[in-house]
């Protein structure tokens, strides 16, 4: 993962994050339309990691059905919010239409942002 200490208020960055299935089943790349793949997604959480301050941010799918044991690198576009201060955004994995992994006891990544 590449996070950026310091971000300007409403800037998009990149972040390249590897993820890998430690699951017992694989993660699809495609659903129905856009419902039921996997997507790397992100949330934005004031800097205590407790409340919630943008959601659903950013988005990127899976480049091909991810079967337990592998990972790949994803490139999550992310925006900062609009007011300046220090954040935390929180990774996680999505299978979309159903649950957010961390709702289900996945762990997830966190990275430390200061918002200028």
């Amino acid at each position: 993962m590449s996070p950026p200490a310091t971000l300007h208020a409403g800037e998009q960055a990149s972040l390249h994050v590897k993820v890998k299935n430690i699951g017992d089943g694989p993660w699809p790349a495609q659903g129905q339309g856009p419902k039921y793949k996997v997507d790397l997604g992100n949330h934005w959480f004031d800097k205590k990691g407790v409340t919630e301050v943008l959601g659903d941010d950013g988005r990127v799918g899976l480049p091909h059905d991810l079967k337990p044991g592998e990972e790949v690198e994803l490139v999550l576009p992310v925006k900062a919010p609009k007011t300046p201060g220090d954040y935390t955004i929180v990774l996680d994995m999505v299978h979309e239409d159903l649950t957010w992994f961390a709702l289900r006891g996945s762990q997830t990544a966190k990275i430390n942002v200061t918002v200028q």
